[in-house]
């Protein structure tokens, strides 16, 4: 009953967000930048692009890449359905739909390994996996993927219990992994970890468990566990490589943001109670004035998850182990929202970060929901336990079961996700490609003008990137989570120029390369 409810509410969403097949999730900006992204870590695995932290666009800019989200822990999904033949277009809404996938699945594999019942962990992965502020990031799809964020505290947990250097090896291997995904993701795990650590630290029987993890690494790790400890060493070690060419990139261009955008994008306390874009909780949070960037803090994690959490909190669970997981998830939460929540007069716990070197790239803080729902969806599981404790009878389980993932269900197909028809990116690829000259010079550069269009100069931006990505040529357009120096958007001919002279500046070309370059523009 568990896994046809996983099954069939998954299905649900993918026939919604894709149309019944007729379109990709997400819209013509973001979801698209995505797409190019992977499309690129595919161009480079076949051998077709120069560099790999450094696409061709905004070209001739290096480490673009760096600019955003890179994909290295999701992009292998995608290339491996780029070679098995999927066009672009499907490969990014298989890739899409597999983060969904893969989240749910770890989850459920978690929640059971924390000693939950099938219906409680089928629940609580739903809640983790497709609550209702997870279903509607259909723009900023890279925060799918948190499938590694519940292994990691699975194993951090494995670890305090058993002194074990595996789960410790395990734990840096999917906290790596995160990182590797989103960095947003991987920034915020390492809060919800830190937060956990700390309430760890304020239980008598847990604080035992850390002042004795040193000895019983010792004595209860056999050998091998040491070939764990080694592929962590890896794992680690490219994580850190990419976050220092992150720093040295943003270094590089002087990459920073008024902490003043920071504090703005922090939730309010009203915050958890937006769900704009659900027909059936929407009214809860109209009255919250909050509107800068309101899209990101769309925070209500749906009514079926509260109602569990509430009833956990009124029965709590009995036996040792189960007691100190619920306090240690209620603590971490609890610590979260606190040290995120922007409060009336602008006070906030967070302002430290805001100012910290590489954290103004973090700057839209309520995507740390997508992390709580980890110790949302664990509280609601032992809700589930405790309301299925009232009766061993197998009917009426089944009945519980049926209303919990009805509930679920009905706030499924009651979000409104977005998605764009196939046939519309086909149309603007198909308008673009129309312009292009019928025979191009080997080392041309292509840039586009905006042309009169309904949609932003974004969207143009990026029909430009993704027209001179399947032409495998270079683009002066681009697009990204920080802008080439200098950057505009090119309405005129005459805005050309001071594009081109950012990107000269970027590269570091003489006046005579930079004279080469205009004359290769087309």
């Amino acid at each position: 009953l568990g896994f046809l409810a996983l099954a069939a509410i998954l299905v649900v969403y993918a026939l919604q967000v894709t149309q019944s097949g007729s379109a990709v999730p997400g819209g013509l900006t973001d979801a698209r930048f995505n797409n190019v992204i992977l499309e690129h870590l595919y161009v480079w695995s076949i051998g077709e692009a120069d560099s790999l932290w450094s696409p061709a666009f905004f070209y001739p800019t290096p480490g673009t890449l760096a600019f955003s989200d890179n994909h290295f822990g999701s992009g292998p999904v995608y290339v491996l359905l780029r070679l098995c033949g999927a066009d672009r277009e499907l490969a990014f809404t298989l890739w899409f739909l597999f983060g969904h996938l893969s989240t749910l699945l770890t989850t459920y594999y978690v929640l059971r390994q924390l000693n939950f019942n099938t219906i409680p962990a089928a629940v609580g992965a739903l809640i983790f996996a497709l609550s209702s502020t997870m279903l509607i990031r259909t723009e900023h799809a890279q925060l799918v993927y948190r499938f590694a964020t519940p292994l990691a505290f699975l194993f951090a947990w494995r670890f305090l219990e058993t002194g074990r250097i595996k789960h410790l090896s395990l734990l840096v291997i999917f906290g790596s992994w995160q990182f590797l995904c989103s960095v947003y993701l991987g920034v915020f795990l390492v809060f919800y970890l830190g937060a956990a650590f700390l309430f760890v630290l304020a239980i008598s029987a847990t604080r035992e468990q850390v002042i004795s993890l040193l000895p019983r690494a010792i004595e209860s790790s056999p050998r091998n566990d040491y070939l764990w400890l080694a592929l962590s060493s890896v794992f680690a070690a490219i994580t850190l490589y990419m976050l220092a060419y992150y720093a040295l990139t943003s270094s590089y261009y002087g990459f920073v943001r008024d902490p003043g955008i920071i504090f703005a994008q922090q939730p309010v306390l009203g915050s958890y109670l937006v769900a704009d874009y659900s027909s059936l909780y929407r009214g809860l949070g109209q009255w919250v004035q909050d509107d800068f960037l309101r899209h990101e803090k769309q925070m209500f994690v749906g009514g079926v998850a509260t109602l569990l959490f509430v009833f956990a909190c009124f029965r709590r669970p009995k036996n040792q182990t189960s007691i100190m997981l619920f306090y240690v998830s209620i603590g971490a939460l609890a610590f979260l929202v606190l040290l995120t929540l922007r409060w009336p007069g602008g006070f906030t716990l967070y302002a430290p970060f805001a100012y910290l070197p590489g954290f103004s790239s973090i700057r839209a803080v309520g995507r740390i929901i997508e992390v709580m729902l980890l110790p949302i969806a664990i509280i609601a599981a032992f809700g589930v336990q405790s309301l299925l404790s009232f009766s061993h009878r197998t009917l009426v389980h089944s009945g519980v079961a049926i209303v919990l993932f009805s509930g679920v269900w009905y706030e499924t197909i009651n979000t409104r996700v977005y998605s764009t028809p196939t046939a519309l990116i086909d149309e603007r690829k198909s308008g673009v490609m129309a312009l292009v000259p019928s025979e191009l010079p080997e080392d041309a550069v292509l840039v586009y003008r905006e042309r009169p269009d309904p949609m932003p100069f974004v969207k143009t931006d990026i029909d430009a990137m993704i027209l001179a990505q399947d032409l495998r040529r270079p683009v002066l357009n681009g697009y990204s989570g920080n802008f080439s120096p200098a950057y505009r958007a090119m309405r005129t001919c005459d805005d050309i120029v001071p594009t081109l002279a950012g990107t000269v500046w970027a590269a570091r070309l003489s006046a005579e390369e930079a004279n080469v370059l205009l004359d290769r523009l087309y």
